[in-house]
């Protein structure tokens, strides 16, 4: 009549260990797993990448408690914040434009580690600033650096690495650098 339970545990047992893992994916795991290793034994890459990790997760969640700030501490309504936001923006602007104008990459790990610095202590002091005007200053400086920074650390990694391995790490890169989208959802909860 029917089965038994045993003869379809087997019967499904036989059918999973004939499954077979597609090439492509055999192919992307062996790229992925030999990324890492290289990213982890290649000491100038980690560090990089762990900065940029952090900055990603502690200082671009500053975006999202804005309107809170904004609010509660400034006293401030919409326009207010769209001159916060405007202002961190035109830092950016300033910061691809000195990188634009940058002739060579030798120094920019001293630009890294002193747009890092301001990017910390300019976050320090927004934090505790109640004026607007210091505010739109401190939040200029920060997008500047933030952006500086984020930016630096993609320059630097290509500068120092091997044709064949550039592909595979700029993705390294970028998943490293969405890691500020799970900081963005912890802070709503």
């Amino acid at each position: 009549m029917g089965q038994s339970h045993r003869e379809r545990f087997e019967e499904g047992k036989l059918r999973f260990n004939s499954f077979q893992i597609p090439s492509a994916l055999k192919s992307f795991l062996k790229n992925l797993k030999e990324g890492f290793i290289f990213t982890y034994d290649f000491l100038p890459i980690r560090y990089a990448f762990g900065l940029q990790i952090i900055i990603c997760f502690m200082a671009m969640t500053h975006i999202n408690l804005m309107p809170i700030f904004t609010q509660k501490i400034l006293s401030g309504n919409a326009e207010t914040m769209g001159l916060l936001m405007t202002a961190s923006a035109f830092g950016s602007i300033v910061s691809g434009l000195y990188l634009i104008l940058r002739k060579q990459v030798i120094g920019l790990e001293k630009v890294i580690t002193r747009s890092t610095v301001i990017l910390g202590l300019s976050l320090m002091l927004f934090s505790h600033s109640k004026n607007l005007e210091i505010c739109l200053v401190l939040i200029f400086l920060v997008g500047m650096s933030n952006t500086l920074t984020l930016a630096a650390i993609g320059n630097f990694v290509q500068s120092i690495l091997i044709t064949d391995k550039k592909a595979l790490l700029m993705h390294l890169r970028l998943l490293a650098s969405r890691s500020f989208l799970y900081s963005n959802e912890m802070t709503y909860h």
